[in-house]
Formats: structure tokens, C-alpha cells, sequence
């Protein structure tokens, strides 16, 4: 086989086998890789496919195959960029632009250029250096350089030379900036010259071109002016609080002359107004006029600021104001007082107005120290202790209101705070003060002695020490209940110590026993229970026993035999307060002892002792222990001890 490659990036590469059978099978490869697709003859290569070796595999009708390959380097910075600049021409403008043309149509083209641009037009550019390259659809590159070149406008101004009665001609001189040398000048009268001398009054125009090319024109018109105004030099508008001055004879463009009058005192103007003429001296007087100027009196406008009187020290930095109230700015003697840095006193303040006509103002401010408002308010509280209402004035005469001003100790806590407001008065430099109360529950000293005492107990010592460790001490301090007249006694316990402690009232009350009235019901008969005995009088509050076992509420016991009953009687307020008396219930037959006759013994060594029992009765028996029983009312021979004589039916 023979293989051939021709062509370029741009137009691509063309690989063939030369004489190669038509009816043949054709497979390419690039660096012994298939390329998908590749099965005639020629094959056609673009970028795309790059530099390598390409390898052909031909394979005929009988299936006979053949190889053969060949090296192709395609070169890709073979594009040609151009472009066609469009300088800045008499101009401070950015209208520079650039177009670029290639020899490549293999679209689309990329452009980068160093200015960050991606088209091949680019415009609105300032003076300098392009470049650009460029990349086609193929791969191929080329890149160029181009400069946009700036040349600057001629700007052209005329001034000229003022006519007088003295100067009755003009000169006009050109001035010129920007442009390149040589410049051409052309006047409106045909002349060339860079300037005009000696021309009348009227209008001239002139046309500078330069080496560039560029021109500009400008038009120059001289007014006659046969007559000579002065110009003054100074305000026609004069403040009331100036002093008085002397006009100048002198005007600013050179002309001297007299005033009349020749002097302003603002303080004489009786109207708004005042008029002076101006006269020129000698030779002048036939080109310039008289002049007349009329001065306005303004009275200065007072100054007003909303300052304060004082300030606080450590109150941070105070900045007075630059403006008036009524809008004048100005300054003051100091912009600022720092109240961390003063000292306490008086600062003298002037604020010199900018403006025009405005009186000055002078103020002082004073610097206070801070000060905290006392009070002598008492902050430790006893929850039982009354409402109260908080001063609203402190003990140094300031004023204000409280946060809380009505104190219940019953519902706050401990720790409850109150703060005290200034008013605004004082509120400058006086801090609000924090009242802040400790709340302690009430006390109450508790004993643990009797309330309710028997007359007959022994007089009751009341305890210095309460049971639960309050000291203090009683209003009586002992009592001897029998010697109290009435039914109870009061006694006050005061604490020793002033806090939460509360005084304790006591009552006591004092049981005292009378012997009741009786009532008795004696039986009818000794074998019958039929009796009763009742009691009567102060029997209230008291229960009965018969037997000191079972009580009762009632006075009355009734079923009762004959016999001697003891009858207890207690309070029900203090049980422990008790009385007894003795009853005895007969019957019409039953015996009674009418007197005891006895005979002590003669000595302790003896037992002679002798009782006889004298009693009524029929069939009578006698007995001194209850155990044995004899008809003889004697007894003798008895030791030294208590007998109790009883006799029976």
C-alpha cells in the first residue's frame, strides 16, 4: 500500500491510499486505537482527532488483509489574525475600537483578549494596547497585537482687555490647552496672528487647528463702555451692632473719589437705611459718574439654646450644640465637657455665631456631683407589723416618687426592693435609691402552763423564758391564786429584745369550789332504796361522783339506802380541782348513834382504851371493825388507833 496526507488545521488533513480497490473494506486506526466510524477511502482529519501515527487495515473481496500507517503532524498556529483600530481622534472620550478579520471560517470563533473582552468587536476604549487571540471551531490558533491611539482635543479661551474712557480699545489674547504643535489661528477679520491688538468694541471669532488636525473656535464680544463704574469694596448690607467705620476712597478696580457722608455709625440710624454718594476726584471726572450706594441697617438677631443648668459629674460627655434653636450655626469657647474628667463648678460657655448679623451668646452651666437621697426608713419588718406609706421627701428636702410607695409587710418577701425617682427637679444629678426590705415572720412566745388553776393550788411562778427561747419578763411576775377576788387573772409577757417577738396577753382561769346547798330525801324504810340527795347553788361547770369512779353532770343521785354518803364534786375545767362533803340518809327505823363516850388509853404502853356507843334502836348490834358484831354497846381493852362504830337492826 501507499499512504499520502495533505492539507492543514484550517482546512483539515486528508489521508489516502493510493490506488486502493473500491470494492475493498477500509478500517482506520489512531495510535493502534479504532476510530468509530472511519471505513472509506480517503479519511478526512480535523483537530479533533489530533496528531498520531494513523494505521489503515484494507481488506479485499477474498478476505485478504493489509496493513499500512503514516505519522501525521498537524500544525495548529497557522491562523492569521487582523484587525482594523479606530484611534481616538481629537477626543477626552474612551471611542477607541478594534475589529478583528481571520482566514479561517470554521466557526465559531473564540477571542480572549487581555482586556477580559470575548468578541471580535470591541469598542469604547480608552488609549493603549490590545491583544487578542484567536481559536476556530478546528483548533487553530492566531494572535495579534494593536494600539488605539489617542490625540487630544484643542480647547481654545479668549479674554480680553476692558474699554474705558481712558482705554478707548481692546486686546484679545488666545489661550490654549491640549492639542499637539504647530497651531494655526484664523480670526473672523481674515488675520492670523495669535492674538488682536487695538480693536474696538465689537464681536471677534477665532479658529485654532492644530498639527492633528483638531480645532476648536471660540467668539469674543467687546462691550463699549465710554463711562467708568466703580466697583465698591465692601458690603452695602451692615449689621446694627457694628461699629462705625470710614468708607474707602479707593474702589476696587482703581478709581478714587470721596464719600459724603464719608462715614457709617450703625448705632445713629434712626431708619432701616442710610444713603452715601461716592465723587470722583480729578482728572476722572469726565469718564467715570457719581455713585451712589444705599446701605441696610439689620438689627442682629438674638441667640436662644435649649441648655441645661447644670450637668452631673461621671455623666459621660456633653456635646453643645453648633446650631441655635433659631438655626444659626457657629462655635463655642469648647465643642464638648467631658463629666468623667471635670471637676465640680461653674464653666463659663460664649458661642460665636458664623453668620452674618447674629449677637453672640454667652451662658454658664454649672457641674454638680452626684449625690444619693437619704432616707430613714426602717427596712427590717416584721410580717404583723401595719401598712405604712414611704416618704416622698428625703431628709436633705428632694422630692420625687417611689416605685412601690405602699408597704404591706404581710404580702411582700424578703428582699422586696422599692426604688425612689427624683423628680425632675433633681433628677440631674440626684441617682434614685433602692430601698430594699428584709421581711422576718412574727414570733409568738408560747408556754406551756396551766390556764385553767384550782383557788387552792400553790401560787404559779411565771417562766422569764418562753418555751420556744424568747426572754422576757410578766407584768406580775407571781400569783397566789387564793387571794384573787375574781374567777380569772391577766398577765402580759413582754419580749426583751425589740424585733418579731410579739408581747403574749394570758388568761387564767382561777376554779373555785363552794360547798353546795343539799337536799336529801331520806328512805322510807331501812331496807328500802328509795332516798336522794340533790345539790343545789354554784353547781355549773362541775360534775359529781358518789364513788370517785363514774362522774356525772348531774347534781341529783337518787335510789339511795340509808347510810352516810361521801359526794365529790370536780370543775370541768380543771379536773384536778375538787371538793367533797358528807351526807347521811336514815330511815324511821334505823339505828342512830347519839354520841361515842370514850376513854383513851393511860398510856402508850396500855391497851385500856374504852368506847361506849349510846344509840336509839330496837334489837341493836355493835361492831368497830364491820367484821364481828355483839349485842353490848361496850368495848374495851382497845389499843391506840381509829375506830369506826357501826350499828345495825
Amino acid at each position: 500500500l501507499e499512504l499520502i496526507a495533505s492539507g492543514d488545521c484550517i482546512q483539515g488533513v486528508t489521508i489516502e491510499v493510493i490506488d486502493g480497490d473500491i470494492d475493498s473494506d477500509y478500517q482506520w486506526y489512531l495510535n493502534d486505537v479504532v476510530i468509530p466510524g472511519a471505513t472509506s477511502n480517503p479519511l478526512i482529519v480535523t483537530n479533533a482527532l489530533a496528531d498520531g501515527e494513523y494505521k489503515v487495515r484494507v481488506t479485499d473481496a477474498p478476505g485478504c488483509e493489509i496493513f499500512d500507517s503514516i505519522v501525521v503532524d498537524i500544525d495548529e498556529n497557522i491562523l492569521v489574525v487582523n484587525g482594523l483600530v479606530g484611534d481616538i481622534n481629537c477626543s477626552l472620550e474612551d471611542i477607541g475600537s478594534i475589529n478583528i478579520s481571520t482566514n479561517s471560517n470554521n466557526q465559531p470563533l473564540i477571542f480572549d483578549w487581555n482586556s477580559g473582552n470575548t468578541s471580535g468587536f470591541i469598542d469604547g476604549l480608552p488609549a493603549g494596547a490590545y491583544q487578542v487571540t484567536v481559536t476556530d471551531a478546528n483548533g487553530c490558533v492566531g494572535s495579534n497585537s494593536f494600539t488605539v491611539i489617542s490625540t487630544p482635543p484643542v480647547e481654545v479661551t479668549a479674554s480680553f482687555t476692558e474699554i474705558t474712557c481712558t482705554n478707548p480699545t481692546s486686546n484679545i489674547t488666545i489661550s490654549i490647552l491640549n492639542g499637539s504643535p504647530t497651531f494655526d489661528f484664523l480670526w473672523s477679520d481674515g488675520t492670523t496672528g495669535t492674538s488682536l491688538t487695538n480693536v474696538e468694541a465689537g464681536q471677534y471669532n477665532v479658529t485654532v487647528s492644530d498639527a492633528n488636525g483638531c480645532s476648536d473656535q471660540t467668539t469674543v464680544v467687546i462691550p463699549e463702555n465710554n463711562i467708568l463704574n466703580i466697583i465698591p469694596i465692601f458690603d452695602t448690607m451692615i449689621c446694627a451692632s457694628n461699629e462705625a467705620f470710614v468708607l474707602p476712597e479707593l474702589s476696587s478696580n482703581g478709581l478714587i473719589g470721596f464719600w459724603n457722608p464719608p462715614a457709617i455709625n450703625p448705632e445713629d440710624m434712626i431708619n432701616n437705611e442710610f444713603v452715601s454718594i461716592w465723587n470722583p476726584i480729578d482728572p476722572l471726572s469726565t469718564c467715570v459718574t457719581d455713585f451712589q450706594v444705599t446701605f441696610l441697617i439689620q438689627q442682629p438677631t438674638p441667640l436662644s439654646f435649649d441648655l441645661p443648668d447644670s450637668l452631673c459629674l461621671n455623666t459621660g460627655i456633653y456635646n453643645l450644640p453648633t446650631t441655635s434653636l433659631e438655626g444659626i450655626s457657629g462655635q463655642w469657647n469648647i465643642s464638648n465637657i467631658n463629666t468623667d474628667t471635670q471637676q465640680a463648678g461653674t464653666i463659663n460657655l460664649t458661642f460665636t455665631p458664623t453668620e452674618f448679623c447674629v449677637e453672640g451668646f454667652n451662658d454658664s452651666l454649672e457641674i454638680k456631683e452626684q449625690k444619693t437621697p437619704i432616707f430613714n426608713i426602717k427596712t427590717d419588718l416584721c410580717k404583723s407589723e401595719p401598712v405604712f406609706v414611704l416618704p416622698t421627701t428625703s431628709l436633705e428636702g428632694i422630692t420625687g416618687s417611689w416605685s412601690q410607695p405602699i408597704i404591706d409587710p404581710s404580702i411582700i418577701n424578703s428582699g422586696f426592693i422599692s426604688t425612689f425617682i427624683p423628680s425632675n427637679d433633681y433628677q440631674p444629678c440626684y441617682l434614685p435609691v433602692n430601698a430594699v426590705f428584709q421581711i422576718s415572720s412574727t414570733i409568738i412566745p408560747t408556754f406551756d402552763f396551766p390556764l385553767v388553776v384550782c383557788a387552792s393550788d400553790a401560787p404559779m411562778i411565771f417562766p422569764t423564758i418562753s418555751k420556744n427561747g424568747i426572754t422576757g419578763t410578766w407584768t406580775i411576775d407571781t400569783i397566789d391564786f387564793a387571794f384573787i377576788d375574781t374567777s380569772f387573772v391577766m398577765n402580759t409577757f413582754k419580749p426583751s429584745n425589740i424585733g418579731c417577738e410579739e408581747s403574749v396577753d394570758v388568761t387564767i382561769t382561777i376554779v373555785k369550789l363552794e360547798k353546795p346547798s343539799l337536799i336529801t330525801n331520806h328512805p322510807t324504810d331501812c331496807n328500802k332504796a328509795d332516798g336522794s340527795i340533790k345539790l343545789s347553788g354554784s353547781v355549773t361547770d362541775n360534775e359529781f361522783s358518789i364513788d370517785r369512779i363514774s362522774w356525772q353532770s348531774n347534781p341529783i343521785f337518787d335510789n339511795l339506802t340509808s347510810g352516810r354518803f361521801i359526794i365529790f364534786q370536780r370543775s370541768i375545767l380543771n379536773t384536778s380541782c375538787t371538793d367533797s362533803i358528807q351526807v347521811d340518809l336514815v330511815s324511821p327505823s334505823n339505828p342512830q348513834i347519839l354520841a361515842l363516850d370514850v376513854s383513851d388509853i393511860s398510856s402508850c404502853k396500855e391497851s385500856n382504851g374504852t368506847v361506849i356507843c349510846n344509840a336509839e334502836g330496837e334489837n341493836l348490834e355493835y361492831s368497830i371493825n364491820g367484821l364481828t358484831w355483839q349485842q353490848s354497846p361496850v368495848f374495851e381493852n382497845l389499843g391506840p388507833i381509829m375506830y369506826t362504830m357501826q350499828v345495825r337492826n
